[in-house]
């Protein structure tokens, strides 16, 4: 039997977490790299994460000098999404913005890359996900506190949606501490069509 040679080195590592990159096709996701610059304005300093309609990275808008989520929507997806218009819509509703837990919308444009045309929204950076804020929890697990504390700006957030007259909605469920899908509420199915 051979002995393995210490100075091996890997040279591809299967990361999990990761966006396919077949989805990287005409239709599909913009190739972004870590320093590219949008609108002579965003420059991407890392990336946020991915979903099935966008990648979203952190970068920095050069012209106000304050840090951006920006959202690259697949090009499939931009010909449809009324995202933009929502949070626009939401942010002239009320004052209050339900605390803080919308986020804002401070700019929207297109890019055109080998994959078609992309929307882009610059957005407020918010906190990370639910599931993300399991996983680093060490036994998967969150505190009653932690849980209140989600369970309450999610009903904040919800009520404030619902008293702009917008129920949230889409093919897929909300992934909220991991639970199986929220039944939808009947007041919400009739505005999903």
């Amino acid at each position: 039997m051979e002995e393995e040679d210490s100075s091996f080195e890997e040279l591809y590592v299967l990361e999990t977490g990761i966006e396919d990159l077949e989805d990287y096709r005409p239709g599909g996701f913009h190739p972004t790299s870590i320093g590219d610059v949008f609108q002579n304005r965003y420059k991407v300093l890392h990336k946020l994460g991915y979903g099935g309609y966008s990648t979203i990275w952190f970068a920095r808008d050069e012209v106000l000098r304050q840090n951006v989520a920006l959202k690259i929507l697949t090009a499939r997806e931009s010909k449809q999404s009324q995202e933009a218009a929502i949070l626009t819509y939401l942010q002239g509703c009320q004052q209050d913005r339900a605390g803080g837990y919308i986020p804002q919308l401070f700019d929207q444009f297109i890019i055109d890359g080998p994959n078609g045309r992309h929307g882009c929204l610059a957005m407020e950076v918010a906190g990370c996900s639910i599931a993300h804020l399991r996983e680093d929890d060490t036994d998967l697990t969150f505190s009653s506190e932690a849980i209140r504390s989600i369970i309450a700006q999610l009903a904040m957030s919800t009520q404030y949606l619902h008293s702009c007259g917008v129920c949230h909605g889409g093919e897929g469920c909300l992934d909220i501490l991991s639970a199986p899908c929220l039944p939808i509420p009947r007041d919400c199915r009739s505005a999903l069509g």
